[in-house]
């Protein structure tokens, strides 16, 4: 079923149809869905401000709420669908950081004409500064080092 049901799912714009089909169950206004190109990700904005159903309905928007629905989300769609439920925008803070600093990294590449590194948190963040990076500027990049030394380098081009 999952898999018939998934190769129904072709292209971002029935991606986004199916995720609003979704979060209408859970009574989610649709103008919170949007992809973001920057990154090929779906963004599904939640904050306090959302109504879901009162008291009597069993569930509230929360951190918790939102964890769930990001499992539900990815059960349902293609795998290769890439999705993040972003509460009170502390998602999308971390994506203005991530173009910040790479935008920041590859300038100083250029202007020194030599590799420059960038440090990442952990192995979700550094894959969304590779994507940043595929899908805006371009240039060469690779990840080296293990464990916590693990980085990003840029490459002048």
């Amino acid at each position: 079923m999952q898999a018939e049901f998934n190769s129904k799912i072709k292209d971002n714009k029935e991606i986004e149809l199916e995720i609003i089909k979704i979060l209408s169950f859970f009574n989610i206004n649709s103008n919170v869905v949007f992809f973001n190109t920057d990154f090929n990700i779906f963004l599904i904005k939640i904050d306090n401000q959302n109504k879901g159903q009162d008291k009597q309905g069993g569930y509230r928007f929360d951190q918790e709420f939102c964890v769930a629905l990001e499992t539900v989300l990815h059960a349902v769609l293609p795998k290769d669908s890439f999705l993040k439920v972003d509460f009170n925008n502390g998602f999308s803070n971390l994506l203005e950081t991530i173009k910040d600093e790479v935008h920041s990294a590859i300038n100083q590449a250029k202007y020194y004409n030599q590799p420059i590194g960038l440090k990442s948190k952990n192995a979700f963040e550094r894959r969304l500064k590779h994507l940043y990076i595929d899908n805006v500027y371009k240039v060469r990049h690779e990840s080296i080092g293990v464990g916590d030394e693990r980085q990003i380098v840029v490459y002048p081009d």
